[in-house]
């Protein structure tokens, strides 16, 4: 029987990046910590003292530790988690892909296997799904996921960026789960649509490679999903203006929604967020807020006491 604790930490991710739909992702530097008790020693969750994000958040990685373990050969292992981190669940930060990643490398980790990142990954796809955050989760940086087109496997590529960037997040206080906000975006696109996101896409790997992010406010400029999206969520597009107004380098909302994200220049990090800060409360929204950096680093095994010297 395994006796064991593994506490890993893993970062929230902000997916889609505008035209990249389904394809771009970004890791975030905000980590949520993920405490897994492995064998009979298990911890009491006391989930009755739990907000229901983080009831969800535990599930979702208890749920990716059980699938990874008996993958690799453990199906029986009784195990616990316990979740310490403050993102909301629903917003388009990819908390599924967070608490999954962790949950698989938790699982490789109590059981000694030393397994490449990719055998990994494939283990939690199967549980997550979306690939534009999961690589970032996985990973750190920001991500290119790319289905290959001979099979129904995926590759990725690690875009070049420069730590000069801040990322501004609102958070509204509504959630638009993602399965529910992509059902009425259509299966079918007209070629028109289709030719504007993929050229703002080679438009915004050059912004990020040649470091001209004047480029992103149009390369961020997404027709395929945002629009039909901005239905579920009518100040989107004034929170967006509003961002840019301000002087961040463009804007885009995360993943499914609902957070509005804003890539700033330091400098003018705080202007944005008050712009934000402002028309939300102007349409009437309760938020969270954040200002992050680009997460350069994906999950891994937190340890005190080498990461405190």
């Amino acid at each position: 029987m395994i006796n064991s604790k593994v506490v890993v930490k893993a970062p929230a991710s902000s997916g889609n990046m505008g035209t990249g739909f389904d394809c771009l992702g970004m890791a975030l530097d905000w980590f949520a910590e993920f405490q897994f008790t492995f064998g009979s020693d298990i911890e009491d969750e006391d989930r009755d003292n739990h907000s229901s994000s983080t009831q969800v958040i535990t599930s979702m990685a208890s749920e990716a530790a059980r699938h990874g373990l008996s993958v690799m050969g453990e199906p029986q292992t009784p195990l616990s988690v316990i979740y310490k981190g403050d993102m909301p669940v629903g917003s388009g930060l990819g908390t599924s892909a967070m608490a999954r990643s962790a949950g698989v490398i938790a699982a490789a980790e109590v059981l000694g296997r030393q397994a490449e990142d990719d055998e990994l990954f494939a283990i939690a796809l199967e549980l997550e799904g979306h690939a534009d955050n999961l690589y970032p989760a996985f990973y750190g940086g920001i991500q290119l996921a790319i289905p290959n087109s001979e099979s129904d496997g995926l590759t990725h590529l690690s875009l070049q960026y420069a730590d000069d960037l801040e990322v501004v997040l609102l958070i509204p206080d509504f959630s638009m789960p993602t399965d529910e906000s992509r059902e009425i975006i259509p299966e079918l696109v007209n070629i028109t649509d289709a030719v504007h996101n993929m050229s703002r896409v080679a438009l915004l790997v050059t912004a990020f490679y040649e470091r001209r992010y004047e480029l992103l406010g149009e390369a961020f400029r997404d027709v395929l999903h945002q629009p039909v999206r901005s239905n579920l969520f009518p100040a989107m597009y004034s929170l967006l203006e509003a961002a840019t107004g301000a002087g961040a380098y463009g804007s885009f909302l995360s993943g499914g929604g609902s957070t509005v994200a804003a890539l700033s220049a330091p400098a003018k990090s705080q202007s944005v967020l008050a712009a934000l800060r402002a028309c939300a409360s102007e349409n009437g929204l309760g938020f969270q807020d954040r200002i992050s950096k680009i997460g350069g680093r994906g999950a891994y095994i937190f340890d005190s006491k080498s990461e405190n010297r």
